[in-house]
């Protein structure tokens, strides 16, 4: 009778137990699945809006989606923010043959952007995560225009060259 008592014991610690470690393997997903094949396991922010500029309409809602996760799940992008705080994210469309998505993160709807994150969308990685350079009016150069020549080059291409007042001066002498 003792030794079927202490038999029950163990199985039924070893039952508890291991339904405690099935248990605890289910509460690790993430919160929110990805869109697609799951770039990201980070779970979103939890006050975040999503705006897209592609004024070609080449982006489709999967790669935005994909895009935003992607960049939000990279450390550095997120390092920019506190916890709790709402977050805006500006999917830019690629504006040359190399596909890359640009993802600007700003802490709201107003406010400027913090970061930017470049999203290679075929591979699901991010590329380089950097600061916006801002430029302001101190900064700017101003080039006063005198002459302007357009000349075709035959094949459907234009050339085109500027003088500035310096250039027509030098010539002149």
């Amino acid at each position: 009778m003792r030794h079927e008592l202490l038999t029950l014991a163990v199985a039924a610690t070893l039952a508890l137990g291991a339904g405690g470690v099935v248990a605890a393997a289910m509460t690790d997903s993430p919160t929110e699945a990805p869109a697609s094949a799951g770039p990201s396991a980070v779970a979103p922010p939890a006050n975040y809006t999503v705006d897209t500029v592609d004024p070609d309409g080449n982006l489709s809602e999967t790669v935005v989606e994909d895009a935003w996760r992607t960049a939000w799940s990279s450390a550095e992008v997120r390092e920019h923010f506190d916890d709790g705080e709402p977050v805006r994210f500006d999917v830019w469309a690629p504006v040359s043959d190399d596909d890359e998505v640009s993802v600007w993160v700003a802490r709201n709807e107003t406010a400027p952007t913090r970061v930017v994150a470049d999203v290679d969308p075929s591979t699901g990685s991010v590329i380089d995560v950097g600061e916006p350079e801002v430029r302001t009016a101190n900064e700017s150069v101003h080039v006063e225009v005198t002459e302007t020549a357009i000349e075709s080059a035959g094949n459907g291409t234009f050339e085109v060259e500027v003088g500035t007042a310096t250039d027509a001066a030098e010539n002149a002498a």
